[in-house]
């Protein structure tokens, strides 16, 4: 399974790595992790890009889920392509 970060706010005066989620994103990060913790559908590992916006929605998804195995936030991952998502499943499993 692969997941992005949920809405995120604009970028004006900050690092595009440094932006958060907005409301809307929070609330849509913790109904993402309701849903799949009720389907049964929670994987195994975690990996994640390591911008602040992906780490928050991993934190929420994480909350409302109750998953607790492990994450691992990559910055290859950060703006990355699909080859850079491919190589990291294929060298940490997923």
């Amino acid at each position: 399974m692969v997941l992005r970060h949920a809405k995120a706010e604009h970028g004006e005066g900050i690092l595009d790595e440094d932006r958060r989620l907005t409301s809307r994103g929070r609330k849509a990060a913790r109904h993402l992790g309701e849903v799949l913790a009720k389907e049964g559908k929670l994987p195994s590992r975690l990996l994640a890009s390591s911008s602040a916006r992906t780490r928050e929605t991993v934190e929420l998804f994480s909350e409302t889920s109750g998953y607790d195995g492990p994450v691992e936030y990559l910055p290859e991952l950060y703006l990355g392509e699909a080859s850079a998502y491919l190589r990291a499943l294929s060298q940490r499993g997923g």
